[in-house]
């Protein structure tokens, strides 16, 4: 249970990080895939604990980053990394972070940054340490890509058969037997509305932030909305865990059901917040949707058309759970 854990956190660093002002050049060539003639660029990834690992190109060289839904709508570097590409550090911002609402980032200007078929010109990277997330998940982590790909292009992701498809933004793809749920923005992040249901009748309803950076968890809940709904009982295993700018500390309960749209989840997994400070202390949202929740179903974040789809994907459900619609 702890190990599954400590990947939420190494994650979450980038949650809530600002968006820094940018300027894009997109050099590159599509390719007509669609049957319909849209223009479709796959994605390579490896998908490790519930977690997306691309490549990109950072000033042509070939890295690794993580493709985080719920990371701002910037980039993040490794500061390792960017030591080793010699990218010269020129100005600084705080952001917010998971747990701490005050973290220094030293700014990477005029990159250019290429992943997906767009090669982006005159870019804008915060840099920070992600050796925590290497040494976790055993590769080399060299920094993230954030919500600005899934506002301009429609994201597919099938954590399964571990393919990301982007498509044109313009198209209105949708296949059959999935579900649209509205996407709400919220507190600049992307966000669907959803409820709990634990045991004795209590619910717990309110807005879920879409972060496939939280890598292996279904849900997080903030500390407002913990005490707020008295999730903290005795017996609860509590978990303390490394994150930028200090800890996570949560306790792990499970919820009867998950609804979101017309899908219903069953016997989910849910992490209370008990962190006072930060993005999992409370704010305009009940919490976060991670990559385990993504990963039951073939993923489509359509931000260009408000609505995130999915279609049951039952291979990739976690073992003694079950998925349905209404």
């Amino acid at each position: 249970m702890q190990n599954r854990g400590k990947v939420l956190l190494i994650a979450l660093i980038a949650m809530s990080v600002s968006a820094w002002a940018q300027t894009s050049t997109n050099s590159s060539s599509s390719t007509p895939a669609g049957p319909t003639g849209e223009q479709i660029h796959a994605l390579p990834v490896n998908v490790v604990r519930s977690m997306l690992l691309v490549p990109v190109e950072v000033n042509k060289a070939h890295l690794t980053f993580v493709l985080d839904s719920g990371g701002g709508s910037g980039y993040l570097l490794d500061a390792a990394t960017a030591k080793r590409l010699q990218v010269q550090l020129r100005g600084e911002q705080v952001t917010r972070g998971a747990v701490n609402d005050r973290i220094p980032l030293r700014l990477a200007q005029d990159l250019e940054i290429a992943f997906g078929g767009r090669r982006l010109a005159h870019q804008t990277a915060g840099v920070t340490d992600f050796g925590a997330a290497s040494v976790y998940l055993g590769t080399q982590v060299d920094g993230m890509l954030g919500a600005q790909v899934f506002s301009d292009a429609i994201v597919e992701i099938d954590y399964c058969r571990g393919r990301i498809l982007l498509r044109d933004s313009g198209t209105g793809y949708f296949p059959a037997d999935a579900e649209a749920v509205p996407i709400t923005m919220v507190a600049g992040h992307f966000a669907v509305y959803a409820t709990l249901d634990f045991a004795g009748a209590q619910h717990l309803a309110g807005m879920l932030l879409l972060d496939t950076g939280a890598g292996p968890t279904e849900v997080a809940v903030t500390r407002e909305a913990a005490l707020r709904e008295r999730l903290f009982r005795r017996n609860l295993t509590a978990v303390e865990l490394p994150s930028l700018g200090g800890k996570f500390r949560a306790r792990i309960l499970a919820a009867d059901r998950l609804h979101v749209g017309d899908v219903v989840l069953e016997h989910v997994q849910v992490y209370a917040s008990e962190n006072e400070a930060g993005g999992f202390a409370g704010g305009e949202y009940l919490g976060v949707l991670g990559g385990e929740f993504f990963r039951r179903f073939v993923t489509i974040f359509d931000v260009p058309h408000n609505r995130l789809i999915l279609l049951p994907n039952r291979r990739c459900e976690p073992a003694g759970s079950a998925a349905a619609r209404n």
